[in-house]
Order: structure tokens, then C-alpha cells, then sequence
């Protein structure tokens, strides 16, 4: 039962209704179940991470401050690498009712999402919609998205990717039931009241490591049947993905890439010193679009470096791949590392609860 409030938490966190602090109760009890997993891979981890805040600070003192018009540790107060450390120490309390839980609330949040759809609002909290095409103004399905239970239309989005990727999980550690099939038909039916681009293309390749895991024949057919579909497809796939214009639209990125990369260019080693770094256009605020220029504008490229490097050397090749399609995704959005977040927990469980034997461990918290 605690496993399943606190996946609630963790998932009220990422809604409008509570938001992001609520997180911190999610951190303060793996803490305290936390003490037995400490081995010399989360000693070193830990270190690394304190070291790099520190000499953030430092530098950043020296400096006089960080660069830029607009700088925030974000919503945990802390610099980047503690943030990080503190999402991956909120592992901890991760197991597979808690894993359960989460699906079966993305899922009851697409239903939420079907309800906005049929009265034909963004959000049912209210939240402020901020785009420029109003809903029902075009016909093309990127332009009527909807908000589910979150801040964004982005961020729905992003939990039907992470639960494809969940359910590869399960599958792979034969915990895979048959009510986790009627959340995966949730999640496909999500993308038809908030069709987001990168979202979509990401979880398709999630699902077909989905399919490769139940089987190779049955991967092999649905790519076949996808190439026989591919005449009927394209004209469809071509209308939805240039938002019905026939051109390519990257929503900025291309003017917005430039700008980080110049900025890692100029700030190679230490990036922001820790503190996130943000773009100002106008009034407006923007992060990178892309984990990977956030982190590195952030903290630095040894720093990117080091978190590719945790990653490969802590996590066995068939859990980096089933994360395949969260990094993928992340190539064109701010998907993951953002520190203390749902998302980078669930993302770092997979990843690293092997190498920190978190798995049926503790006593409060099995499998």
C-alpha cells in the first residue's frame, strides 16, 4: 500500500493539481530506506556529483555570477549535479507495484485527456494555453492537443512514452500481466488527442521493442505490415507531421539549437557552472529542446560525458536498450535529466537498480 500512495505522489507531482514539489516527499522516503544500498558504484557517483557542484559554485563565484540573461537551479533549488544525485538516490523506493501504479494512472489520465477532447478544451484545471492555434482551428491533430492532467501537452506525452518503456521493463522481467495490454492500447489511443511528433516516433520504436521482446517472428511481421501499409501511411504520416502545411516545421529548434551550441562553445568545461541555462526571447524563457545541449550548457561537456559514461558502464546493454526511445526522444525535447523528477527516477531505475541491488532488497519495499 505505501508503494502505491507514493507512485500517486510521484505522479500528482507531474500534474497541475499539485506540481512538482510534492516530489520531495518521494526523495524524503527513499532516504530513509536508502541507507542499505550504499556500495562503491553510489559512493563514487555521489562524490562526482558533490565534486562537480562544488566546483560550480567556486567558479561561479569567481565569476561573479552565472552567464545569461535568465539562470534557475529549477524547481529543487539545487545546481544540476545535485539535482541528479538527489533524482537517483529517489530510486530507491521504486519497485514493481510502484511501477503498476504509475501505468494505471497514465492510463486513467489518457481517459482525462479524452474527456478535455470531447469538450473541446485544452485543460480541464484551467491551465493557461499559450500556442497560437486555438482548439478546432485546424484539422490536423498536433494542433488540437490536449493537456491530460499536466502543465502542457508536451508533457502528456512524454508518460505515454515512458509507459511503453515501463512496459518493456516488465516484459523483460517477466512481471508482464494482461491488464498492462489494456494500458498499452490507452497509450496508442493518447497520441490521437495529443499528437506530439517527437513523442510519437519515439514510442513507435519503443513498441517495437515491445513486440521483439514477446517475440522476433512477431517483430518481424509487424514490420512487414508496416512496409505493405507504407503507400496508405506516408500521405497521412506527411499531413500530420507538417502540421498540414507540406514542409518540415521544427518548432524553433532550428533557431533555438544555434544558440545553446554557441553557448557549449564558448563555455566548454563548467557550462553554466550547475545552473540551468535558459534562453530569453522576449519575454518568453526556453530550455534546449534537447537533454543533451541542456546538460551540457548546464554543467559542461565532461559533465554530459560522465552522466553517458555512469550510464554505460553501470547498466547492462539490455536495459539501455529498452531506454532506447526515451533517448531518442530527448534529442528533440527536454525529456530526461532534468535532476529531481517522476522521469528521471523511473529512467535511472531501470538503468542503475541493478548495479545498486535495489531489487527485493528491503523488506518495506519487494517486488
Amino acid at each position: 500500500m505505501f508503494s502505491v500512495v507514493l507512485a500517486l505522489f510521484g505522479f500528482l507531482s507531474t500534474t497541475a493539481i499539485v506540481g512538482a514539489p510534492l516530489f520531495i516527499v518521494i526523495v524524503l522516503a527513499s532516504f530513509l530506506v536508502g541507507r542499505q544500498y550504499i556500495n562503491k558504484y553510489l559512493i563514487f557517483v555521489a562524490i562526482f556529483c558533490i565534486f562537480a557542484s562544488f566546483l560550480g559554485i567556486l567558479f561561479a563565484t569567481v565569476n561573479g555570477g552565472y552567464y545569461g540573461d535568465y539562470a534557475s537551479t529549477g524547481s529543487s533549488g539545487l545546481v544540476f549535479p545535485l539535482a541528479i544525485l538527489i533524482g537517483l538516490l529517489s530510486i530507491f523506493v521504486v519497485n514493481i507495484k510502484y511501477l503498476n501504479t504509475l501505468l494505471l494512472l497514465i492510463a486513467f489520465e489518457v481517459i482525462v485527456g479524452y474527456l478535455e477532447y470531447y469538450l473541446g478544451v485544452r485543460s480541464i484545471l484551467g491551465v493557461e494555453f499559450k500556442g497560437e492555434v486555438e482548439f478546432g482551428d485546424v484539422d490536423y491533430l498536433n494542433g488540437n492537443r490536449v493537456f491530460g492532467l499536466g502543465y502542457n501537452s508536451s508533457a502528456f506525452a512524454l508518460k505515454f512514452l515512458f509507459g511503453v518503456v515501463i512496459l518493456c521493463y516488465l516484459k523483460l522481467t517477466k512481471n508482464l500481466k494482461y491488464y498492462h495490454y489494456i494500458c498499452l492500447f490507452l497509450f496508442i489511443a493518447g497520441f490521437y488527442v495529443n499528437f506530439s511528433r517527437t513523442s510519437f516516433l519515439s514510442f513507435c520504436f519503443g513498441l517495437l521493442i515491445f513486440i521483439y521482446l514477446h517475440s522476433v517472428r512477431l517483430l518481424l511481421l509487424s514490420l512487414v505490415s508496416i512496409i505493405l501499409s507504407y503507400s496508405i501511411l506516408l500521405g497521412i504520416f506527411l499531413y500530420e507531421f507538417t502540421r498540414g502545411s507540406g514542409q518540415l516545421d521544427l518548432s524553433g529548434r532550428d533557431f533555438i539549437f544555434p544558440i545553446f551550441v554557441k553557448f557549449i562553445a564558448e563555455h566548454p568545461w563548467l557550462g553554466n557552472f550547475g545552473y540551468k541555462y535558459y534562453m530569453t526571447v522576449g519575454d518568453g524563457v526556453y530550455h534546449a529542446h534537447n537533454s543533451y545541449l541542456q546538460v551540457a550548457a548546464t554543467s559542461g561537456i565532461p559533465f554530459l560525458i560522465a552522466i553517458i559514461a555512469f550510464i554505460f558502464y553501470l547498466s547492462k546493454i539490455n536495459l539501455i536498450v529498452i531506454c532506447i526511445p526515451l533517448f531518442m526522444y530527448s534529442t528533440f525535447q527536454y525529456g530526461i535529466f532534468w535532476g529531481m523528477s517522476l522521469y528521471d527516477q523511473i529512467l535511472f531505475f531501470i538503468l542503475f537498480s541493478q548495479a545498486f541491488k535495489v531489487i527485493g532488497k528491503n523488506k518495506f519495499f519487494k517486488i
